[in-house]
């Protein structure tokens, strides 16, 4: 398949997702859209997992590319994990998934994240440059600036927020943030670099979705309209990544 094609494919498939859950959206009982929004999130991140896997096969352990896609698989498959676990608390179990063990995974996929960032970035040092490091810096102390004074801050001090439900809410932000700086840094390190430009991307999308998912959850707030833009969003980080995985193993076999 041919990187036109895959786009297109991408571009598509997240079409038809908005029509869905417009769809979904504008019908009165929404409620019973949720079995089919959730085997949604099982079958892409799956999907995402597995084509992210096969570029490590193509690349394997013993390179530092291969790492670096070993641990993008693995954290795909933690989110996997995390949204089977979601359905599984919702559809079956018929109570609210967060806070759960699902969010565990969700939360923990970041190690996997930060740690394949982290591989590639320890030879691209000369690529970033001063100016890149500077505007990921203030990028990220902005994010960290909104994520602090709309989620942080309230969190801790909601006196009706049980400790346990403080500790997941805050995780998703304090996460996001500490893996937000190595995505900001490698779209310097990657100038030019187009599947690590949509990696990054898609990354930043799921990035948001955590910090909106935290701020919505705490208001009461996460349904409706609101519901869908961060499904979406979630989506979409989960489509991209597959996108920029199949490209890069496209270029590694010297098909690009």
């Amino acid at each position: 398949m041919k990187i036109k094609n895959a786009l297109l494919i991408t571009i598509l498939a997240f079409l038809a997702l908005v029509i869905f859950y417009v769809y979904a959206f504008s019908q009165e009982n929404y409620a019973k859209f949720v079995p089919s929004t959730d085997i949604l999130f099982i079958f892409i991140s799956l999907a995402a997992s597995i084509i992210t896997f096969f570029t490590f096969k193509i690349l394997g352990w013993k390179s530092r590319e291969g790492k670096v896609w070993f641990f993008f698989s693995l954290g795909l498959f933690m989110t996997f994990i995390g949204d089977f676990l979601w359905m599984f608390y919702e559809v079956i179990l018929k109570t609210d998934p967060f806070p759960s063990a699902a969010d565990i995974f969700y939360i923990g996929h970041n190690v996997f994240f930060v740690t394949a960032f982290l591989i590639e970035l320890k030879t691209m040092k000369e690529t970033i440059g001063k100016k890149g490091v500077i505007i990921s810096s203030l990028l990220t102390l902005a994010a960290a600036s909104v994520i602090f004074y709309f989620t942080i801050i309230p969190i801790s001090y909601a006196a009706d927020y049980d400790i346990v439900s403080k500790i997941v809410s805050l995780s998703y932000p304090i996460a996001g943030l500490v893996i937000l700086f190595p995505a900001l840094l490698s779209i310097f390190a990657f100038r030019g670099a187009k599947p690590w430009f949509v990696i990054t991307i898609s990354i930043l999308a799921m990035l948001a979705a955590d910090a909106y998912f935290s701020y919505l959850d705490w208001n009461e707030l996460y349904s409706g309209i609101n519901m869908v833009m961060t499904d979406l969003l979630w989506l979409a980080g989960y489509l991209s990544f597959a996108f920029g995985a199949y490209y890069y193993k496209i270029i590694a076999q010297g098909k690009g």
